[in-house]
């Protein structure tokens, strides 16, 4: 029978079962040992004893007998001869009666044919005590004595020795009884002693056996637990029983699996946490140092572009100023007919005008290529930006527009301000030919004015744009520089994840798997 297979009540229970088991052997070898000496002690008691006791009384009333036979040859009265014979008739009655008791006493065949001899001996002692009687009863007391002295004393003795040989040969039985029972007591002693040493063998071994069935399952129990506890969980035990403990080892066993599962899955994930962890600081680490790149480009952009807005803001007032002149210079075109005499004043006058127009174009010319400039600058820097930029980029290729056709408009105005210097120049040679110049000047002048215009219009919508690229800029700027915020953030969070990330695997490496 396999002991690990049984519950530990179960155990237990045939451990007590079995020291109950062996009590009860060892009570039953001491109830028969004892009913033994019992047996023994009853045969000495009630058989041996009684016979001796009763053998002795039979001796002992013998003895009387024998006095009163006696005092009945002695005595010289009838009354007192009647008296001893009665006495005597007594005795012998219940002497009789004391022989027939002890003849139910006896119960081998050594100790009745004894009894047989005694009988014969006592009725020969009997036949000469009687004829002892009738010779006094007739009176004839010297004959009486006769028979007394010379036929009694041979039975008599005889009859006597046979009762001391009864008594004798009593009394050696039971001291024969009395050894036996010592014997049998010492026996007894053997046999308890015995019986006490298998049932303390047995019962230890037991003990023992089923002691180690329950401690030596806790014990393994505990080292798992211990081993556990110490953060190794490659122990695996083998299920040998079927009892409480191995139901408990069971479920440590499925304890330390499901942990050994998760502290693994614990660990790929710090492990797969920590390289991700590094890998967002690193690009963090990038993408702070291209955002800090790009906020400086965007903050030497706006600079640009105020720079660009305070010279589109000059470039209108400028076209302002021009506009203000060519108007001016077609009044005066159109009052020339009628002030020819103050045609070389009026041709001075142009052309000091036309130069200072001269001048004012080419300032407008050098503002439409600075603006065409920075306008593909915005829409490479638009590129740049991505979706952010895309609302730059849009403006930014609309000013790119109007400076191209700020230079075109400025080109043709620099041409005709050129050839109306070169006709200024040649005033004075045609002076007859003034009605007609300056009709042909009055044409030109309009159409200056009407190119100064389109060329003040152009440049407030410049300005205008220039001012929304310029406010676009300055919330691209205000956007990375919160984005830079951002990323730092982002960075110090990674950083924290990370050092999170190996805390986290140091502990679980802890673990042995």
């Amino acid at each position: 029978m396999n002991l690990s297979n049984l519950k530990i009540g179960s155990r237990l229970a045939l451990a007590f079962s079995v020291v109950i088991a062996l009590l009860l052997v060892i009570l039953g070898v001491a109830t028969s040992v004892l009913n033994g000496l019992s047996s023994v002690m009853d045969s000495v008691v009630d058989d041996r004893y009684a016979q001796i006791a009763l053998a002795n009384k039979i001796k002992t009333m013998g003895d009387h007998g024998a006095v009163t036979i006696g005092r009945i040859l002695l005595s010289t009265q009838p009354e007192q001869l009647k008296k001893y014979m009665d006495e005597y008739a007594s005795i012998r009655a219940a002497n009789t009666k004391n022989l027939a008791d002890f003849e139910t006493m006896l119960h081998t065949a050594e100790d009745k044919a004894q009894f047989e001899e005694q009988s014969k001996a006592r009725k020969e002692y009997g036949v000469v005590v009687r004829k002892v009687f009738d010779l006094m009863a007739a009176g004839k007391r010297d004959d009486a004595m006769v028979v007394y002295q010379d036929e009694m004393a041979a039975p008599q003795q005889r009859y006597y020795a046979l009762i001391d040989k009864m008594v004798a040969r009593q009394s050696q039985s039971m001291l024969d009884d009395v050894a036996t029972a010592k014997d049998n007591s010492r026996t007894a002693k053997l046999q308890m002693v015995g019986a006490s040493v298998l049932a303390v063998l047995l019962g230890v071994l037991t003990a023992w056996t089923i002691t180690r069935s329950i401690t030596h399952p806790i014990q393994r129990a505990i080292d798992l637990a211990e081993s556990v506890a110490a953060g190794n969980l490659t122990h695996n035990l083998g299920v040998q029983s079927k009892d409480e403990v191995g139901r408990l080892i069971t479920a440590l066993q499925h304890m330390v699996d499901s942990l050994h599962r998760i502290v693994s899955e614990v660990r790929t994930g710090a492990d797969t946490i920590s390289t991700a962890a590094h890998e967002v600081s690193q690009g963090n680490t990038d993408l702070s140092a291209r955002t800090e790149q790009q906020a400086s480009a965007l903050e030497e952009t706006a600079s640009a572009m105020e720079q660009l807005t305070s010279a589109v803001k000059l470039s209108a007032d400028n076209a302002s100023q021009a506009n203000q002149s060519a108007m001016s210079a077609s009044t005066v075109a159109t009052q020339g007919g009628q002030v020819v005499g103050r045609v070389i004043e009026t041709m001075s006058t142009i052309s000091t005008s036309s130069k200072k127009i001269s001048d004012i174009i080419g300032v407008i010319d050098g503002i439409a290529f600075q603006t065409n400039i920075l306008a593909l600058n915005a829409a490479v820097e638009a590129a740049r930006a991505g979706e952010q930029g895309r609302g730059f980029a849009v403006v930014a290729a609309e000013v790119r527009n109007l400076a191209q056709r700020s230079a075109t408009a400025a080109k043709e105005i620099k041409s005709l301000i050129d050839a109306s210097v070169n006709q200024v120049d040649e005033g004075s040679k045609m002076v007859e030919q003034a009605g007609v110049t300056m009709k042909q000047v009055v044409s030109s002048i309009k159409r200056v004015s009407e190119i100064v215009a389109e060329i003040s219009a152009s440049s407030r919508e410049q300005s205008m744009g220039i001012e929304q690229v310029n406010s676009a800029i300055l919330q691209m700027d205000d956007s990375t520089q919160r984005n830079a915020a951002m990323v730092e953030q982002g960075t110090a969070s990674a950083r924290a994840l990370q050092d999170q990330a190996t805390q986290l695997t140091h502990v679980v490496r802890s673990f042995a798997l």
